[in-house]
């Protein structure tokens, strides 16, 4: 017989002020924060903690939800503490930008936003100039399964100038690589190219740039002075 007992909630002791006075539930994480300092950067918790208490619910301390499991990522990551995710030239790693990216994108924390897409134009610049610049990067790539989650995350924030640079690296990769990493089933059919049709062909490797660049989004990328528009 399986257990019904929910886990147990968890405070986050860098997140838990006693003197504030909103309490967010993230699954099973609590964060006790200032309700002012939330609304201020970001729109999206402005307009949530607008609505008015019902008489029943009021209390000096309000609550409120949220639905992210890494909802943690985005408020440690600069709302209240901007340690945690400082802006170029400062290091930092794909997951921690792609992260703070798409959280920042949905809750409106322009701010947070600005300094993540810094963050990656270092990793996938749009000029030539900056790419032959070794050592700008403020993170690292592990090559398809970065490019592939890069593509994914600025295709979901609208960041489409990362776009032909990061299709481009992922011409280093053999396609049968791309096909079965787990990355490439979770991209949208607009960022596969499912309308150009691509094809197991039975030669030991195939090229990713024919299938994949010549999506029309792409503008047929094959060669880096293409992609860098020179």
């Amino acid at each position: 017989m399986q257990s019904t007992e929910s886990p147990p909630l968890y405070r986050v002791p860098s997140l838990w002020f006693e003197d504030d006075n909103l309490i967010l539930r993230a699954q099973n994480t609590l964060f006790r924060v200032s309700k002012g300092v939330l609304a201020a950067r970001s729109s999206v918790f402005r307009d949530m903690l607008a609505f008015p208490q019902s008489p029943q619910m009021r209390s000096p301390c309000s609550e409120g939800e949220m639905y992210d499991g890494d909802g943690e990522e985005i408020i440690e990551g600069a709302i209240f503490d901007s340690s945690f995710f400082e802006p170029p030239p400062a290091k930092t790693d794909l997951a921690a930008i792609t992260g703070i990216l798409r959280l920042s994108h949905k809750y409106d924390v322009q701010y947070l936003r600005r300094r993540a897409l810094l963050h990656l134009d270092t990793g996938y610049p749009t000029s030539l100039a900056v790419y032959e610049v070794s050592g700008s990067e403020t993170f690292s790539s592990d090559g398809l399964g970065d490019s592939l989650l890069t593509i994914q995350c600025a295709s979901e924030v609208g960041a489409t100038w990362v776009l032909p640079t990061a299709f481009y690296f992922l011409c280093y990769s053999d396609m049968r690589d791309i096909l079965n990493c787990e990355r490439w089933g979770a991209l949208s059919e607009v960022d596969r190219g499912d309308d150009h049709c691509i094809l197991h062909a039975p030669t030991p490797r195939l090229p990713a740039c024919p299938a994949l660049l010549a999506h029309p989004l792409h503008g047929g990328v094959y060669l880096a002075r293409s992609v860098f528009r020179v």
